[in-house]
């Protein structure tokens, strides 16, 4: 299957999936609180432009860059809450602002506003998908969390959670002037009619197709942006191509071995 009839198929099932939540009430909406501008933020200002909350606790402040930047680089950030699909999106330009190459790393952080009780159930090189967890319950939305879908993100990024934390380091390696964009994703998914705690199966099912679509094509999520802003975007190609992610090489590394092994005893 190619990438673009993957992508539509996940998002086919993972629209299906949300519709399954509910029937009759109002939908799930992210909150419009994106620091220094609600819907948006575009600005220069490393502190501005993470998401408070979100909606249902989702997060607690998520989406910038506490411990600074390598001396050196500037920020430009544009972020938005993308109407209509629950999903935030940061894209945020590094500039080389010296006369000399430098390299150094910046860490996008996020507060995942579960108080420590994460359920991770996917977690690889470009995605990871989690939710709080008090025996099998969950309050918060369900967060597909995305960071890229191509060589230079598995090469130059490395995103994880821990308790109540997401952490990106993203490592900048910058000619002298030299421009680059790293973009990250959060995708929202909860049920429409439930104000207490739910099972989130369901919803796990449906942000898990979501961010693998994203991932596959993600250019239906470049809404705002102009040509040349999506083209300085390092961490994504606009139609994934085959790049293996660490899980995928080891077990691609074993059935090698396997296969070998298997020769050599046949040529025995």
């Amino acid at each position: 299957m190619n990438a673009k009839k993957f992508s539509l198929s996940a998002i086919a099932a993972g629209l299906l999936g949300l519709a399954s939540l509910s029937a009759n009430a109002a939908p799930f909406v992210a909150t419009a609180d994106i620091y220094g501008g609600a819907s948006s933020y575009a600005g220069s200002d490393q502190s501005l432009g993470y998401v408070g909350d979100g909606g249902f606790d989702a997060f607690d402040g998520f989406g910038y860059y506490p411990f600074g930047l390598p001396a050196g680089v500037t920020l430009q950030r544009q972020v938005q809450l993308l109407a209509g699909i629950n999903t935030y999106r940061w894209v945020d330009t590094f500039t080389n602002s010296t006369n000399a190459a430098l390299s150094g790393q910046a860490r996008f952080y996020g507060n995942l506003g579960s108080d420590g009780g994460e359920a991770v159930t996917t977690n690889t090189g470009f995605l990871k998908v989690s939710h709080e967890n008090w025996s099998g319950q969950t309050y918060d939305p369900v967060l597909a969390l995305i960071n890229g879908n191509n060589a230079w993100a598995l090469a130059n990024t490395s995103a994880a959670i821990t308790p109540n934390d997401y952490n990106d380091y993203i490592t900048l390696n910058l000619a002298a002037g030299q421009s680059i964009s790293v973009a990250h994703f959060a995708i929202l998914v909860r049920p429409d009619d439930i104000s207490s705690t739910y099972d989130p199966t369901a919803s796990v099912a449906s942000a898990t197709a979501l961010g693998q679509a994203l991932i596959a094509d993600p250019s239906t999520y470049w809404t705002g942006l102009s040509t040349n802003q999506v083209s300085l975007i390092a961490n994504f190609d606009s139609v994934r191509n085959a790049v293996p992610e660490p899980t995928s090489l080891a077990l691609l590394g074993l059935g090698v071995a396997s296969l070998l092994g298997a020769r050599r005893r046949k040529h025995a």
